[in-house]
């Protein structure tokens, strides 16, 4: 059974929560920001804007997973609608969410890229990590979860061939799972604010010298460091246009 959840425009701020709640139950398959018009603000009875299309599965087997589906949604205080589909296929509802364009703003505006790794997803840390992103005064402008193919890993990963000693590792790493691509805005110095609170890619060092930052929080070595972040500030707009494209494909 697919079952489909829609985080309200008007709700966003729970986004984090509704996330850590949803992995200790439900594996999420499709995770996508999406921008609601008046056709959708309608559909879903909420605002219009940008809004957070969930399409999971029970983590386990269970013969009431409709039921425990509706009493997540239920719990999660107003800031979702949702429905599910039996067998294989997506619901309507996933169809037009999924289908729908993702609120991506001009990336030659103030704006950086962040991949949060697979093994943060599959530790079920998504939801802190969205949050401890946003609680830092960024702003969330797209999200996306998708799997990087082993070609587009090598061609993205290019520039450190040769000098990131684990860079054989990391490619193995990003590409064994689902990642999830933000676009964050936060003022002129984004991509520079952002790499600080990213913290040394050495997840031992930044334990050390960083604790508070992202990578000492979530990664437990050089390969697994919780993020990639955009390093030099004329790279915002081409790391955000590369994974815009990459997902539009």
């Amino acid at each position: 059974m697919r079952l489909f959840g829609l985080v309200k425009p008007e709700a966003l701020g729970a986004l984090p929560s509704v996330l850590t709640a949803a992995q200790q139950l439900f594996a999420i398959s499709r995770l996508k920001m999406v921008n609601l018009d008046a056709e959708g603000s309608s559909r879903f009875n909420c605002s219009s804007g940008p809004a957070v299309a969930i399409e999971a599965s029970l983590l386990g087997e269970s013969p009431d997973v409709a039921e425990r589906w509706q009493n997540f949604l239920s719990s999660q205080g107003g800031a979702m609608v949702g429905s599910q589909n039996n067998g294989d296929t997506s619901s309507d509802d996933a169809l037009f969410c999924f289908g729908a364009p993702a609120p991506m703003s001009d990336p030659r505006g103030y704006a950086t890229a962040c991949l949060v790794k697979p093994h943060v997803i599959k530790e079920g840390r998504l939801g802190e990590m969205v949050g401890a992103i946003t609680k830092q005064g960024f702003r969330v402008e797209a999200l996306q979860m998708f799997t990087l193919g082993k070609d587009a890993a090598a061609s993205f990963f290019d520039v450190y061939k040769g000098v990131l000693p684990t860079y054989a590792q990391t490619i193995a790493h990003v590409t064994e799972g689902p990642s999830v691509f933000l676009q964050l805005s936060g003022g002129a110095d984004v991509v520079h604010d952002f790499r600080e609170a990213c913290g040394p890619s050495e997840v031992e060092l930044a334990k050390v010298l960083r604790p508070n930052t992202l990578r000492a929080l979530f990664g437990s070595d050089s390969v697994r460091n919780a993020v990639h972040c955009t390093d030099l500030p004329e790279d915002g707009a081409l790391e955000v246009g590369y994974f815009q494209h990459l997902l539009s494909l």
